[in-house]
């Protein structure tokens, strides 16, 4: 049974009662009698439970949550990390599961930068991919910067970063596979050769055709290849910058079938 305590009689010396009590809103505080001599003590508290900090080793800082010693590994899907590897992340189903809020076709999904020591970050140094796909790395000076974007259906382009062309350099045994190129074929004069463009089959059985070739400059180091499927008439290749061959034009002669494979050298494109 609680016990009922007597209602204090006047100028009995009995306690006044509180209307507060001290606030505890935080984790870790101590309790404490208090010394008021209020009834129920106003300033007493009973304190509260220590911070529920996960016994891995982690800490919340607010916006940010980070292992409590920076030299901690932490494995998922794993009990065990990868020797000398901050995160291991091991399992038979999708390992990342990434997107970007703000706008989904621009904003990276996996951003990495480099950082020298204790910093700041280099976020020109970085590898990163976008929510569009386009997947990005540079060497931070800016000069060396390679992107692999998707830049159509089931197609995936290879370029510098801006605009121009990259250079793909192999080094080492080379595994030999079955290489499909982009095969177009037309009776169409002009015909202006595409940035997609490879092997271009021209039928001029129908009368002379015209081929153009785009600038040199913007196509530097591209190859373009153009057969002539029917004998009669001629094909004239021309560019809209630079020279073919060392003039103006230069041209597949009628009565023969033929070939010729074109190279841009960044100012004039050449025969093979």
């Amino acid at each position: 049974m609680p016990q009922v305590l007597p209602a204090p009689v006047d100028g009995g010396g009995g306690g006044t009662p509180a209307t507060t009590v001290v606030t505890e809103t935080s984790y870790g505080q101590a309790s404490a009698v208090g010394s008021s001599s209020d009834f129920a003590r106003a300033d007493h508290t009973h304190g509260t439970p220590p911070s529920p900090t996960a016994a891995a080793g982690w800490t919340d800082g607010g916006t940010t949550v980070y292992t409590t010693t920076a030299t901690d590994q932490v494995a998922i899907g794993s009990s065990t990390a990868t020797a000398s590897r901050l995160l291991t992340l091991e399992g038979s189903a999708s390992l990342f599961g990434t997107r970007a809020w703000s706008n989904a076709t621009t904003d990276n999904v996996l951003d990495t930068y480099s950082r020298n020591g204790a910093g700041p970050d280099d976020t020109s140094a970085r590898f990163a991919i976008n929510g569009a796909g386009d997947l990005t790395w540079t060497d931070g000076a800016g000069s060396s910067t390679v992107r692999i974007r998707r830049s159509g259906t089931n197609t995936v382009t290879y370029d510098n970063g801006a605009s121009g062309s990259a250079v793909w350099q192999f080094l080492g045994t080379l595994i030999t596979q079955r290489v499909q190129v982009q095969v177009t074929s037309t009776t169409t004069t002009p015909y202006n050769v595409a940035a997609t463009d490879y092997i271009i089959a021209v039928d001029s059985s129908g009368g002379a055709k015209s081929v153009v070739l785009q600038s040199a400059s913007v196509q530097a180091y591209r190859v373009v290849i153009i057969k002539k499927t029917a004998s009669a008439n001629t094909i004239t290749v021309t560019a809209t910058a630079g020279n073919v061959e060392g003039g103006a034009s230069y041209t597949l002669s009628a009565g023969a079938l033929g070939s010729v494979t074109f190279f841009s050298d960044g100012t004039n494109w050449w025969v093979i």
